[in-house]
């Protein structure tokens, strides 16, 4: 599984478990309105980590969040909420091509610490 897919799957468990929707995540309507975002149906087809994946993970990007904090909030905006590049770029005021730079080189950086 390729670091972008093992992202994937461990946003939409992220996502499951602190829906910000506001409805709980034991609703039998969340997993269809979690993901509302751009990339909603390639989550579809990714299948979840099992829990100590999905803790592995969790640890390695909680490490990202205070070696690498703008690299976090991108990870966390096209992961766990689904966003492109350009929505991103939008929200954070960067440019495009500095958002997908900064999240190709967190992906790089929390594959290496995966060790995969």
């Amino acid at each position: 599984m390729s670091v972008q897919d093992t992202l994937i799957a461990w946003g939409r468990g992220k996502a499951m478990d602190k829906p910000e929707n506001g409805f709980p995540s034991q609703a039998p309507f969340a997993r269809f309105i979690v993901n509302p975002g751009d990339g909603a149906d390639i989550a579809r087809e990714i299948p979840p980590l099992d829990l100590d994946e999905h803790c592995k993970v969790d640890a390695v990007v909680s490490e990202m969040s205070r070696k690498k904090p703008h690299h976090f909030e991108i990870i966390c905006l096209a992961y766990i909420g689904r966003k492109r590049d350009m929505t991103i770029a939008g929200a954070l005021h960067y440019s495009r091509s500095t958002v997908r730079a900064m999240r190709e080189n967190a992906e790089f950086w929390i594959d290496g610490r995966l060790g995969n």
